[in-house]
């Protein structure tokens, strides 16, 4: 006892030296009788954690508390209560400066837009609805936009409902489209964050044709069993010559031309090509090569290149990391069959909901398509 009581006057005479005290510091501000740091020497962080009470212990501090106990601090918890409260010493009550919501508003994800993009067509809003306390749906709201192209470019809102569908217009043609869904609840914290569908166009004229022609099944089945078939549905025959295929591998490794050959394509026909060592729907291939070898992460791409013209991009399977060349593609499409679905034509933005998909090594609507 001789030598604690030593250490402890000591210490109480050298915080009494000093008007102010630092904790996780060794140099407080001059202006505050205590500062807290939250870290010492960039290690252990920390935050000031005050009393946390319940009713019955808020009202025993309150017996002992006077006027001069004003400002003081405690997290009030009680049900579902949490108040972070200070003690107001002049009336003897307690304040709140902030409490936590005691709802949580409900949320909208996995938005997309079901349907053909086509003039007359009816389109879905689809969307998974969930709310933390199970609250159930109540008039969830829908707006519908319209832009120039797939980045958005003089987006135009359609107006605002709580019906999730949408018929498109032949105003609407030509254009692209996507819905803002905002999730409503029936009780508690009503409205939750809108969130935005992926933009889905062109969108086609009622009865119209294929603007090209465009990939309408791919293939990315085991080993070397890969096939890409290409549909025309424009309206004419069409000579392959001028098109041909690219595989974009990783960190902006385009391939050469792939030819397509010379044969010309009938309208409402296909044309299937398959790596030559593919054994899928042998009967139905009209060419084979061994450049034709792609995996799950290697975006198909379809250009036309008349003679002596300008090569175009009419189609893609795929990201199109030409946009952001050197970096690596997502395995989007590995070890399945992708079909396009029926009213979906060429694109150069890839979706995947314009497809259905297959298991690995399905090939069974290879050699037709219905567009």
């Amino acid at each position: 006892m001789k030598k604690i009581l030593p250490f402890i006057l000591c210490n109480l005479l050298a915080l009494a030296s000093f008007a102010q005290i630092g904790i996780n510091t060794d140099s407080p501000s001059p202006a505050a009788a205590l500062e807290i740091k939250s870290s010492y020497n960039n290690k252990n962080y920390g935050g000031l954690l005050i009393p946390t009470v319940d009713a019955t212990e808020r009202d025993k501090i309150s017996d002992k508390a006077t006027t001069a106990d004003g400002g003081m601090l405690i997290y009030y918890v009680e049900g579902n209560t949490r108040c972070l409260q200070i003690y107001d010493g002049i009336n003897g009550s307690w304040a709140d400066v902030y409490c936590m919501p005691t709802n949580y508003a409900p949320t909208a994800s996995n938005v997309f837009i079901s349907g053909i993009i086509e003039d007359t067509q009816t389109l879905t809003a689809n969307y998974t609805y969930s709310d933390i306390e199970n609250d159930a749906e109540g008039a969830t709201t829908f707006e519908w936009f319209i832009a120039d192209d797939a980045q958005g470019t003089n987006t135009t809102s359609l107006g605002v409902t709580t019906t999730a569908t949408y018929t498109l217009q032949t105003a609407d043609v030509s254009k692209f489209i996507f819905v803002r869904v905002t999730p409503v609840a029936s009780a508690g914290e009503f409205i939750g964050s809108p969130v935005d569908s992926p933009l889905r166009g062109p969108i086609k004229a009622a009865g119209g044709v294929a603007s090209d022609l465009f990939i309408s099944e791919y293939v990315e089945g085991s080993s070397n069993n890969k096939i890409i078939e290409i549909a025309n549905f424009t309206g004419q025959d069409v000579n392959l010559s001028e098109y041909h295929l690219r595989i974009f591998r990783q960190k902006g490794n385009l391939t050469g031309p792939i030819s397509l050959t010379s044969n010309t394509i009938i309208d409402g026909d296909v044309f299937v090509m398959a790596n030559n060592a593919n054994v899928l729907a042998t009967g139905e291939v009209d060419t084979q090569t061994g450049s034709l070898n792609f995996n799950g992460d290697d975006s198909v791409l379809l250009y036309y290149e008349p003679l002596g013209g300008t090569e175009t991009l009419i189609d893609i399977i795929g990201p199109d990391s030409l946009i952001n060349p050197g970096n690596d593609n997502p395995i989007f499409a590995q070890n399945v069959t992708l079909r396009r679905k029926l009213g979906f034509g060429p694109s150069t933005t890839y979706d995947d909901n314009d497809f259905d998909s297959f298991a690995e090594d399905d090939a069974s609507g290879i050699g037709s398509h219905t567009y």
